[in-house]
């Protein structure tokens, strides 16, 4: 028997809240990286609602198991009352996740600064944040991924209609 895609599993605020979260983060998943792939991963999100007071992002996404070939995530996402917000945030984050899993991305454990970036070495304190490929990478892709997330899934009131991030 096929497994229905990836393990998903929301923490904090409100039910709603959380089930909205799960179904696009399910939703966003497949569509990045297909059934196979899906299969394998753990994703759990954290709501946090003061995250962008406490800490000044959005969200941010780690691996946890293995940094070459990871399949267990976790995502933190800002979830204040604004959920348009926090589902283009996922749809970033889940950018991430794509880029760790299907090893485009990864972190070189003895130098936490270093990432090899499909094949080539990227020091992270050498290029500012806005120019490292692989959020150059999530920022293009996660208004698309969340927009077609809300009209394939009669969600219409979360399409992203500004370009603003």
């Amino acid at each position: 028997m096929a497994k229905a895609g990836p393990r998903i599993s929301v923490y904090g605020r409100d039910k709603a809240y959380r089930d909205l979260i799960r179904g696009a983060g399910r939703w966003m998943a497949s569509e990045l990286m297909g059934p196979r792939l899906c299969d394998t991963l753990t994703v759990k999100i954290k709501l946090v609602k003061n995250l962008l007071k406490d800490e000044g992002v959005l969200g941010d996404c780690e691996w946890i198991d293995d940094n070459k070939r990871p399949r267990e995530f976790v995502i933190r996402l800002y979830a204040g009352p604004n959920r348009k917000r926090t589902l283009k945030t996922l749809a970033h984050e889940m950018v991430h996740v794509k880029q760790f899993a299907r090893s485009e991305m990864y972190d070189h454990v003895q130098n936490i600064d270093l990432v090899t970036w499909k094949g080539q070495r990227v020091d992270s304190n050498q290029v500012s944040y806005e120019d490292q490929p692989w959020e150059k990478e999530a920022y293009e892709m996660e208004v698309p991924l969340l927009n077609k997330w809300a009209m394939i899934t009669s969600n219409d009131s979360y399409v992203w209609k500004s370009m603003i991030k």
